[in-house]
């Protein structure tokens, strides 16, 4: 087992063995992009309902995946983003402005997305959160490719951490249960295919057909085949020379790009800004309507007859609809779902494919429609009132008393993980430590300060190594900071026989020991 996998495990099994505080349950969800917002949505409109459970919302600053790549500073807010969520919901808290989830005290915390580098802000780590919370997620959009099942199982620093991950199929709750076993086993973490909530709204939409009918093109952000990849540079004109030939009165044509696609190309230097202005005038000058994708895709895509796109986690959406759609492939394998998705529509390999199926379906022939049908009534079976489900199984998780969970096993490696960080700092030249912040190994030692075992005889060890080391200290005229370091691992400043030298250590790990050892969930 990975130090990770031992450190999450212990948290896991902490959070799980700690009594509610709240008599009320207290969720928090923490939210960062409107566009993903209604995987979450119906659940969070489920608890809002519920007069048992508190629910709050805590916005998180602006930060995507180009932010990433460019380096940008962390903490700035979009003001329409957080226009979206404020004006909408009761609730509402910007992390800025509270700097801690823990002020909240929930007993669950959804997340919106799986990955740590989009969430910068000290206190917004999965591992962070574990500690006061359990954590809990549906994914901002259905997998479709094996390749991002498979991501997630190499993806331990966020999902380890995870005590419920609500899976969108029963073959991701399979793989994902085979990654992460020893938590699973041990019956403190949870992969439950209850239905996604995602789905819901497309699966209940019931609207009257305009009589203007409508294609949309949503292109991927991304030329990484491996991704999914783009075909916007190869179809970009074809596709208005398609349009200018075929809109009509009673025939419209629109463009969703997925929203990174254009300020990706621009930083990876496939376009310039300049060109990606001088596109989205062609569109406007054409008659295309260029949808920027600032909201949800539900009314795009219900507004929408005839789909044309390559990869993306909103085309099932879509077809859920039961509208015809043409899949542009770029070759990594799709998931079970998605391949039966994909038999029921109309796959393109070229431009001429592509205007040959559009002409089809703009005829009124649609071959595929009985075979799009049954699949769509399985799904619904499948995932129709996923929200509900998922609210009541965590209520039924509140209100069930659990037995203590605790593993001697994780315990005993968490112990030799002590151990060699104690030799390490042993071995250390007696010196100022005032920059010891700023070392590679701090926050290696912070995730370890917190930890206090439960099994009688590794506390012994610990006890009889705390006692060799007081012993070391008191017969030391210098009294060695890294000796305290060491002796901190094994006990709370309370429990030492012996005065903490203060004056050694730097203001910064001065403070992040009271964080850690005044906290009223604190470990003991």
């Amino acid at each position: 087992m990975q130090q990770q996998d031992c450190l999450a495990a212990y948290y896991l099994m902490e959070t799980h063995n700690r009594p509610h505080r709240n008599q009320r349950m207290r969720v928090v969800f923490l939210v960062q992009e409107p566009s993903i917002w209604d995987k979450q949505s119906d659940v969070y409109d489920v608890f809002d309902k519920d007069p048992e459970v508190d629910v709050m919302m805590v916005v998180m600053p602006s930060y995507d995946a180009i932010d990433t790549m460019a380096g940008n500073k962390q903490g700035r807010y979009d003001p329409k983003i957080w226009h979206y969520f404020s004006s909408r919901y009761h609730h509402v808290y910007a992390f800025t402005n509270i700097q801690s989830l823990r002020v909240l005290r929930p007993d669950y915390v959804f997340f919106d997305r799986p990955y740590e580098g989009l969430r910068p802000m000290e206190g917004l780590r999965a591992a962070d959160v574990a500690q006061f919370s359990k954590i809990c997620y549906i994914s901002y959009g259905t997998q479709g490719l094996k390749l991002f099942i498979h991501m997630e199982m190499g993806n331990p620093s966020f999902f380890s951490y995870v005590s419920y991950y609500f899976c969108d199929s029963d073959e991701e709750n399979t793989l994902l249960s085979s990654a992460y076993p020893f938590a699973g086993q041990g019956g403190v973490q949870h992969f439950e295919a209850l239905g996604y909530p995602g789905f819901q709204s497309y699966l209940s939409a019931r609207v009257e057909r305009n009589p203007v009918r409508r294609i949309l093109w949503t292109p991927r952000w991304s030329l990484d085949e491996n991704i999914g990849g783009s075909h916007f540079f190869d179809y970009k004109d074809a596709f208005i020379e398609f349009a200018l030939r075929h809109q009509s009165n009673t025939l419209q044509f629109a463009v969703r790009p997925h929203p990174l696609m254009f300020p990706n190309f621009v930083q990876q230097g496939n376009m310039s800004a300049a060109e990606v202005e001088a596109y989205k005038k062609r569109l406007r000058d054409s008659g295309i309507e260029l949808d920027e994708g600032e909201e949800p895709p539900f009314d795009a895509l219900l507004c929408t007859d005839i789909l044309l796109t390559d990869f993306s986690s909103i085309v099932m959406n879509f077809f859920l609809l039961n509208r015809p759609l043409i899949y542009c492939p770029h070759g990594p394998a799709l998931t079970d779902d998605y391949e039966r998705m994909a038999a029921c529509s109309y796959v393109a390999e070229d431009w001429g494919q592509i205007e040959e199926r559009l002409e089809m379906l703009i005829s009124g022939s649609d071959p595929a429609a009985e075979q799009r049908t049954a699949f769509v009534e399985e799904m619904r079976l499948r995932h129709d009132g996923a929200a509900k489900r998922i609210v009541e199984y965590l209520k039924g998780e509140y209100r069930r008393k659990c037995e203590p969970i605790y593993s001697a096993t994780v315990e005993k490696m968490l112990l030799e993980k002590k151990k060699e960080m104690l030799s390490f700092l042993l071995q250390q030249e007696r010196g100022t430590l005032c920059n010891m912040h700023s070392y590679d190994w701090y926050d290696y030692y912070l995730e370890l300060l917190p930890i206090r075992l439960h099994d009688f005889e590794l506390r012994q060890e610990e006890r009889q190594l705390l006692e060799q080391l007081v012993c070391v200290y008191e017969n030391d005229e210098v009294k060695n900071g890294y000796l305290m370091l060491a002796m901190l691992l094994l006990a709370e400043p309370m429990g030492l026989p012996i005065p903490l030298e203060v004056d050694q250590f730097s203001d910064v790990f001065i403070r992040d020991m009271k964080s850690v050892f005044e906290r009223d969930d604190a470990f003991v």
